[in-house]
């Protein structure tokens, strides 16, 4: 914040969020979940599940995130035709790989993997690197999941319990 290069993490953010809307996973709020649930007729196998990652930014592996993410655009580029790929992940490369830096006391850090919390861009940046390994784990367990939705970091689902899951609940 304030920095040169609040601006590129800006822009980034901005061609960021139409990709982290985009998936099956993302919900906007708590009232827009609210107002799915609401909607929902469950059967009596039904039971919420939610989780919270744990210290989800830190630990997202910066490479790996920008390799996913450039895949991602590549793959789906007709579906995003106002981002310009190649600026959109030297953007992220500059922000989120070079130039994290930050204060602790009166020492300055560089951050060299995962991102800062909260910071444009990085809330569409860790909606999009998740993104994928819960689509797998969705499809794994799609008899079994019948709802499941992530904000920021905080999942929220609906688990059918299956004939002799009870033991384990």
């Amino acid at each position: 914040s304030g920095s040169l290069l609040e601006a590129i993490a800006t822009w980034c953010d901005d061609k960021l969020q139409p990709l982290a809307r985009a998936q099956n996973s993302y919900i906007k709020s708590s009232f827009e979940l609210k107002e799915l649930l609401c909607s929902m007729e469950l059967p009596p196998n039904a039971v919420l599940f939610t989780a919270d990652a744990r210290a989800m930014y830190t630990n997202i592996p910066t490479q790996e995130c920008l390799d996913s993410l450039d895949k991602y655009l590549l793959d789906n580029i007709v579906d995003f035709p106002h981002v310009c790929h190649d600026a959109l992940i030297e953007g992220l490369r500059i922000v989120i790989m070079f130039s994290n830096i930050f204060t602790f006391s009166d020492t300055y850090w560089r951050q060299r993997n995962g991102a800062a919390m909260g910071a444009p861009p990085c809330p569409a940046w860790a909606t999009m690197y998740f993104a994928p390994y819960e689509d797998d784990a969705c499809n794994v367990f799609s008899d079994q999941i019948q709802f499941y939705r992530r904000y920021i970091d905080d999942v929220f689902g609906i688990w059918l319990r299956q004939p002799g899951d009870e033991a384990t609940w």
